[in-house]
C-alpha cells in the first residue's frame, strides 16, 4: 500500500485524503494546530461560539457541480442549510459630490438603504420599482444571470466517482461539447452587450439613477469584476450557496469524521520542518517534523502555505524560474487578511437585518488602513451558537497590511494587546451609536482577531485569508519542478482561493496521484 504523507488538515488536505483512502492509499495528515479545518475554523469564548470562515456553502444543494464533489467526501444531508431573503442590506451615502455639488442619495421612497436580494425575481422587481428608467439595462443584466443558472451544474466539470464507463463517456464526449459550446455563446453575448466585462464601478456608471449607481459600485467592499458578481448571483438565485448550521468550526468537525472513517489519521500539533529530498533521484522520501521525527513516504502533499513549501520546506530549490520573483510578496498580490471583531450579546437581535453595512465617522485600524463605514454579520439566524435569546456578531475590516500584525505581536506583545484593546474599544462605541446605548451594556464577550491570528494558527503568508488575488495574472501555482512525487493543494494553487478551490484541487491531486501510482 502506498503512503501519502499531507501537510496541513484544511479543507483541501482532508478532501485529498479521503479521495485518497477510497483509493487504496495510506495516508496521514500533518497539523500544526490542535483542531482540524485550517482557516475553516471556529471557537468559543464565555459560552459563545464563533464563526471563523463560512458565510455559505457553495454546492449546498443540488444545482452545482460543487455538490456533487462534497457529497464524495461528507454527508450533506446531516448539515441543516439557511438560505437568505437578502444577502445584505446597506446604507448608501447620504450625500455625493456630483457635478460639482452635494446630490442626496435616495430612492424614490426618500429610503438611502439598499436591498440585495437573493433571488433574482425578488431582486428584479426591487430595481425595477426603485429606478425604471434603468429598465432596459436592468432586465439584461437579470437576464445574463438567469442564463448562466443553466451552466451551474456543469461548472466545474465533474462527474460522480460511481459514474459507470459510459455515463463517463457521454459526459465527457457529448454532454459537456455541447454544454460548452452554449455557454461560450451565452458569455460573448453578454461581454458584448456590456454585462459580463469590467467591474462593478464601471458597470454601475452605466445607471441613470444616482442611488442606483451609487448601490452598485458598494455592493462590495472592493471593486469586483462583473462576471463574479454575476456567478455569485447564480449561485444565490439556484439556492446552491447557503449557510450550514454550526458555521465552520462544525462543518471541519464532519470532513474530519469522515476523513478518520475512511482510514485516514490525523496528527495534530505536529509542526512539519522541511520535505526530505533525494535530489539524485528526484523525489521526495518524506517529511521531517519540527522535533527531528522523520516519516517516509511515497508522495508527498502539501496542503499548507505556498511560500513556505517553496522557500522553506523545499528550499527554494523546486520552484518555477518565473516564481522566485515571489520570495518577497508584494501586499498587493495575495488576498486581504481581516482583523474581526466578535461579540456574544445577551439579545437574540431577531429584529435586526443578518448582514449590513452602514456609515460612521472616517476612522482606521492600528496598521493606518481607513474607513468610513462598518460590516456587521449578526448570528441571529443560527441559534446553535448561542441560544435563541443571545447571538454573536462579527465586524469585519479588511487589511493588506497583515505584516505590521505579525511583526507587532512578534515583538511587542504588550503594545500588540494594547492597540486590540483600544481599537475594540473604538469599533464598540460606533456600534453603540448606531444600534443605541442599550447595545453596550448586552455585550457579553469580545474577542478581536488579526492577520497574525490567522498566521500564528494556520501560516498563512500575511495572514491571508484566500490565498492569491485573482488579478495576479498567473493561473496555477500548483506546480514543482523537478519532483515527481510532490503535490500541491489548497486555496494557493489558484488565484482566488476560498472553499470551492480548496475542495476541488485536493480532489484533483488525489486523482494526479492515483495516476502516477498507475
Amino acid at each position: 500500500m502506498k503512503k501519502v504523507c499531507i501537510i496541513g488538515a484544511g479543507v483541501a488536505g482532508m478532501a485529498c485524503g479521503i479521495h485518497l483512502q477510497k483509493s487504496g492509499f495510506q495516508t496521514v495528515i500533518y497539523e500544526g494546530g490542535s483542531t482540524p479545518g485550517g482557516l475553516c475554523t471556529g471557537w468559543s469564548r464565555g459560552g459563545y461560539s464563533f464563526n471563523g470562515c463560512m458565510h455559505w456553502l457553495l454546492g449546498a444543494e443540488k444545482g452545482s457541480s460543487f455538490h456533487t464533489m462534497w457529497n464524495e467526501i461528507v454527508d450533506l444531508s446531516q448539515i441543516e442549510f439557511v438560505d437568505h431573503k437578502e444577502r445584505v442590506q446597506f446604507e448608501v451615502k447620504s450625500h455625493v459630490e456630483m457635478h460639482g455639488r452635494a446630490s442626496d442619495m435616495t430612492d424614490k421612497y426618500g429610503s438611502n438603504i439598499f436591498h440585495f436580494y437573493n433571488k433574482t425575481d425578488d431582486f428584479e422587481k426591487y430595481l425595477l420599482d426603485i429606478a425604471p428608467e434603468d429598465a432596459t439595462l436592468i432586465k439584461r443584466w437579470m437576464s445574463c444571470v438567469r442564463g448562466l443558472n443553466k451552466f451551474q451544474e456543469v461548472l466545474p466539470p465533474v462527474i460522480a466517482d460511481d459514474s459507470s464507463l459510459w455515463q463517463k463517456i457521454k459526459f465527457w464526449g457529448i454532454t459537456m461539447p455541447v454544454r460548452m459550446h452554449q455557454l461560450g455563446f451565452h458569455y460573448l453575448k453578454y461581454r458584448f452587450s456590456g454585462i459580463l466585462q469590467g467591474t462593478t464601478h464601471t458597470f454601475a456608471e452605466r445607471f441613470k439613477s444616482p442611488f442606483l449607481r451609487e448601490a452598485i459600485k458598494n455592493l462590495y467592499e472592493k471593486e469586483m469584476p462583473m462576471n463574479l458578481l454575476c456567478f455569485v448571483q447564480s449561485y444565490a438565485d439556484l439556492g446552491v450557496a447557503k449557510y450550514p448550521k454550526g458555521g465552520s468550526e462544525a462543518f471541519a468537525k464532519l470532513l474530519a469524521d469522515s476523513y478518520l472513517k475512511s482510514g485516514g489519521t490525523i496528527k495534530y500539533n505536529s509542526k512539519v520542518e522541511k520535505i526530505v529530498v533525494d535530489d539524485g533521484a528526484h523525489k521526495a522520501k518524506g517529511i521531517q517534523l519540527k522535533n527531528g521525527d522523520f516519516s517516509e513516504a511515497d508522495y508527498v502533499v502539501s496542503a499548507a502555505d505556498w511560500h513556505w513549501t517553496m522557500f522553506d520546506a523545499l528550499g527554494e530549490r523546486y520552484i518555477p524560474s518565473d516564481l522566485m520573483k515571489y520570495k518577497k510578496i508584494e501586499n498587493s498580490d495575495v488576498y486581504y487578511s481581516y482583523c474581526i471583531l466578535y461579540l456574544g450579546v445577551k439579545d437574540g437581535m431577531k429584529n435586526h437585518p443578518h448582514f449590513l453595512r452602514f456609515y460612521t465617522e472616517p476612522y482606521s485600524l492600528p496598521d493606518g488602513t481607513q474607513f468610513d463605514k462598518m460590516e456587521v454579520h449578526i448570528y441571529n439566524y443560527d441559534e446553535t451558537l448561542a441560544g435563541d435569546d443571545r447571538c454573536t456578531i462579527a465586524v469585519y475590516f479588511q487589511t493588506q497590511n497583515g505584516d505590521y500584525w505579525i511583526d507587532k505581536r512578534a515583538n511587542d506583545r504588550g503594545g500588540y494587546e494594547d492597540i486590540k484593546k483600544k481599537f475594540t474599544a473604538l469599533a464598540i462605541e460606533k456600534l453603540v451609536s448606531h444600534f443605541g446605548e442599550e447595545f453596550r451594556d448586552k455585550i457579553e464577550v469580545s474577542d478581536l482577531t488579526t492577520p497574525a491570528s490567522y498566521h500564528r494558527y494556520t501560516n498563512n503568508y500575511n495572514g491571508s485569508s484566500q490565498g492569491w488575488m485573482p488579478t495576479i495574472g498567473r493561473r496555477s501555482f500548483g506546480k514543482v519542478c523537478g519532483l515527481s512525487n510532490v503535490f500541491l493543494c489548497g486555496h494557493w494553487a489558484i488565484p482566488g482561493g476560498g472553499l470551492p478551490i480548496a475542495l476541488k484541487s485536493g480532489r484533483d491531486v488525489a486523482r494526479k496521484i492515483k495516476n502516477n501510482a498507475g
